[in-house]
């Protein structure tokens, strides 16, 4: 894979996601970059809407998560990413003249697609929608290296359950909730459609499972499929920055379906800094001396601690704004010198926001 780019722009992922339209299900690795860039380090393809995007774990009775499995969410487009796991440590491979042991999430992705080639082939009258739909809302639990459920965005809804996705009952459309970027006291209602796969007129209990995250997130008590389900998601006033995350959780009798849902609750401190506009490339001089620390970490994705860039940068920052009007190939940044004792680090991030960031 590759650094996810503007979605409008990434013709790899316009090609999978038309490609969807187009009946067919594509499965791609999310990536093996958590240890570096973690948080945001899915790539692309994986980061296209349509595809089932695939983390890695261990084969255990209760799966944990590999430590090298990129994490979501998709770093531009913000999705909740990867969609599910399988297993990726040690997976038996051909070679020339024999075979060997590999870990990857290029492991764990075959998985998925024979999963999905075994669906297909047993209701070749479902889309592929359907197909993701009915492993997101089935998979089972993983955890992270702490013995803890894994976080969505390490290993999505969990390992898939190709015997349990064999009868879904119902399809969710979308099969799991991207909220992005959410301020304080913001609300949205969120509407997802419930296809009937088998489902019957008999109505569902809805709850919500939350995974964090200072938001009322709340549903009917029931649904019946087919039929909408409204998600209404109110944002506390007072919220700290923080993920937003958890599973609306669909129960009849002993069978159990889940949609997940992932969003970032967050105030854009870079905003409120005093700024200079560039209005055209050249040099430029700066200093930080007497300017207020607003901000600590960005994101996505996350830059972890011990890497060429520093993870966490204490501030303060001065911020330099400049605004794009045409298309452009390529933009950059350089610090080409320092003052005595200096210790400055260049961010690029869009519209003010040190949650967006678009280059380090």
């Amino acid at each position: 894979g590759e650094p996810e780019i503007e979605p409008a722009n990434d013709v790899v992922a316009k090609a999978l996601d038309a490609a969807a339209d187009a009946g067919v299900v594509s499965t791609v690795a999310a990536g093996n970059d958590y240890g570096d860039f973690g948080s945001g380090s899915v790539t692309s393809p994986a980061s296209a809407e349509k595809t089932i995007a695939v983390a890695a774990s261990s084969d255990a009775a209760v799966p944990e998560i590999a430590s090298f499995s990129s994490a979501g969410p998709s770093p531009i487009s913000l999705r909740l990413k990867p969609d599910v796991t399988a297993p990726g440590e040690g997976i038996l491979s051909s070679v020339p003249g024999g075979w060997s042991n590999f870990s990857g999430t290029s492991m764990a992705a075959p998985h998925v697609a024979g999963a999905a080639a075994l669906l297909l082939q047993r209701h070749p009258d479902w889309t592929p929608a359907d197909v993701k739909a009915a492993l997101i809302e089935t998979a089972k639990l993983t955890t992270d290296g702490d013995g803890r459920e894994a976080r969505l965005t390490r290993g999505g809804a969990g390992l898939i359950d190709v015997a349990a996705a064999d009868r879904p009952l119902l399809a969710a459309s979308p099969s799991s909730l991207s909220l992005g970027l959410l301020g304080r006291g913001e609300s949205r209602r969120l509407t997802i459609e419930l296809a009937d796969l088998g489902s019957g007129p008999e109505p569902w209990t809805v709850t919500v499972a939350s995974h964090g995250g200072n938001a009322t997130v709340t549903t009917p008590a029931t649904v019946v499929v087919p039929g909408t389900l409204d998600v209404d998601v109110t944002v506390s006033a007072s919220a700290p920055d923080a993920d937003l995350a958890g599973k609306i959780v669909l129960t009849r009798g002993t069978d159990t379906r889940s949609v997940p849902y992932w969003g970032r609750i967050r105030t854009a401190a870079l905003g409120r800094a005093r700024r200079t506009i560039l209005a055209k490339p050249g040099v430029y001089s700066g200093n930080t001396k007497g300017r207020p620390a607003l901000v600590s970490r960005y994101l996505y994705p996350e830059v972890l601690t011990g890497n060429l860039v520093h993870g966490v940068l204490a501030g303060p920052e001065q911020v330099f704004r400049f605004r794009v009007t045409r298309p452009i190939a390529n933009f950059g940044v350089v610090i080409t010198s320092l003052g005595k004792g200096a210790n400055v680090e260049p961010r690029i991030v869009a519209a003010g926001d040190e949650n967006r960031l678009a280059g380090y």
